[in-house]
Order: C-alpha cells, then sequence, then structure tokens
C-alpha cells in the first residue's frame, strides 16, 4: 500500500510539473503572439475608414479582423492557462454562475446542435460562496458542458451539480485534495468515457480525442486545470472509459469575514 502511494504521488507531482512546464511555453508563445495581432485587430477599422460604403473589399476587410479577433480568444485561453490573465476575485455564488451559463444563448445553441442531451440541474441552495471570478468560472462551466454534450453522440442526460463537501481526511483521487471545507462542482455525462491513457494527458494544451477540424481548439480543459488551480481548488475524475465521465471540481469556501 505504501508503494502503491508513492506511485501514485509521483505520478501526480510529474503530471503538475508537466502542466507548469506547459503553462509557461503557453503564456510566452501567448505574449509575442497578442504583440503581433495588435495590428491586425486595430488596422481593419481604420482600412474600413477610409473606403466608399459600396467599396467590394469591404467584406474581405471584415473578415481578416473576425479572423483576428478568434485568434485573440485563443491567446485569452492560453494567457488564462499561463495564469496571467486578470482575475479580480470576489465572492462567487458558484450555482449563479451554472444558471446564468445554461440560460444563454450560446448554451441554448450547444443544446439545439445536441437535440438528444437532456439537461439535468442538481444544485444546493445552502451552498456557500466561495472566492472566484465569474467570468473564468464561466468557462470552465462552458468548457466541461461542452465537451459533456460531445460526448454523448447518442444522447443522454447531462448533469450539473452543486454541494458541499466537508473532507476531514485528505482524498487522493486524480488530485491529492487537502481536507477542508469546499463547495463541489460536479459535471456528469453519459458518454463515451475517458481511458485511463488518455486521462493522464486530457487537461494539457492542445491535446484533443476529437476529430481534426471539429470543434474546440484543444484548450478547453487545458483552460479548466488553469482556473481552478489559480482559485486553490482541486480536480477529480471519475470514469471507466466506456460508460460516461464525472469532473468534481473542488473549491475552498470562503471564510465569512473574506465575504464581508
Amino acid at each position: 500500500r505504501a508503494q502503491e502511494s508513492e506511485r501514485e504521488m509521483q505520478g501526480q507531482l510529474a503530471r503538475s510539473q508537466r502542466m507548469e512546464s506547459l503553462g509557461i511555453l503557453a503564456g510566452g508563445v501567448a505574449h509575442d503572439l497578442n504583440n503581433i495581432l495588435g495590428p491586425l485587430v486595430a488596422y481593419p477599422d481604420m482600412i474600413a475608414d477610409q473606403l466608399p460604403a459600396d467599396s467590394v473589399v469591404l467584406n474581405d476587410v471584415q473578415l481578416i479582423k473576425d479572423s483576428a479577433l478568434q485568434a485573440s480568444a485563443v491567446i485569452q485561453d492560453l494567457l488564462t492557462l499561463a495564469r496571467r490573465g486578470r482575475y479580480a476575485l470576489a465572492p462567487v455564488d458558484i450555482n449563479k454562475v451554472v444558471k446564468d451559463y445554461v440560460g444563454s444563448a450560446g448554451f441554448k445553441d450547444v443544446l439545439a446542435r445536441h437535440v438528444n442531451v437532456r439537461l439535468s440541474l442538481n444544485l444546493d441552495a445552502e451552498l456557500p460562496l466561495i472566492s472566484g471570478s465569474d467570468p473564468h468560472l464561466d468557462q470552465v462551466i462552458m468548457n466541461l458542458m461542452i465537451n459533456g454534450c460531445e460526448a454523448m453522440s447518442r444522447g443522454g442526460k447531462l448533469t450539473a451539480e452543486s454541494l458541499s463537501v466537508f473532507l476531514k481526511d485528505p482524498v487522493r483521487g486524480y488530485d491529492h485534495i487537502e481536507k477542508g471545507m469546499y463547495v463541489c462542482l460536479r459535471i456528469i455525462d453519459e458518454g463515451t468515457g475517458i481511458s485511463k491513457e488518455d486521462a493522464e494527458h486530457i487537461f494539457e494544451p492542445f491535446f484533443s480525442t476529437k476529430k481534426k477540424g471539429g470543434s474546440g481548439t484543444g484548450l478547453g480543459l487545458a483552460v479548466v486545470y488553469g482556473v481552478v488551480k489559480d482559485l486553490n481548488g482541486y480536480i477529480d475524475l471519475h470514469t471507466n472509459g466506456t460508460q460516461g465521465a464525472v469532473f468534481s471540481l473542488y473549491f475552498p469556501v470562503e471564510t465569512e469575514q473574506e465575504v464581508k
């Protein structure tokens, strides 16, 4: 048991070091690309202002700007992953973030593309607050729920549930979760599951099991990992490789003094 425990700890340490190295690399690349993209975002508007309203190239100029903005969104994901994004931390009700996302036009569009997916919410009404950032937590929920929908090509139930958890002892799951009081957010799908080999790399940037040319950039789960770690949280993953996956995110509870 001691040898098995040591192997697990070594595996978690190696994974953490790998993610840290990839984050540093992503941050450096994103910083340089950000400087290059500046003119590509700004100049199309300046060019368009100098063109007549009926110019045949206006549409081409707009396409350049749209592509630059899409690239900018990828860079923001890289900066988030590298923990160089700007976080304005405040007390957050995770239930509200979940409800706001599932009520958004973006998620309704996702459900429209996955008509056989049923949404189920099981949110604890007495949930305490956590210290977080609404926009970044929204990214986390969005990425996990979109992935859950895409994992259920034949349909199924997508569940988002929240609950208060008190751990009196540390838990060795996907992460080594320290004892304490947490808000736990779980995203559960009934999809194809995740193999043990893929689970080792699933949070790494640009690692993806999706078909090339499909949705996403390969950064979604990397962003989830980066945001959770920035908020001093933990991730646990349960999957048997054939029958769905459960992503459990543990966020430390705000103390009463911090809320005030």
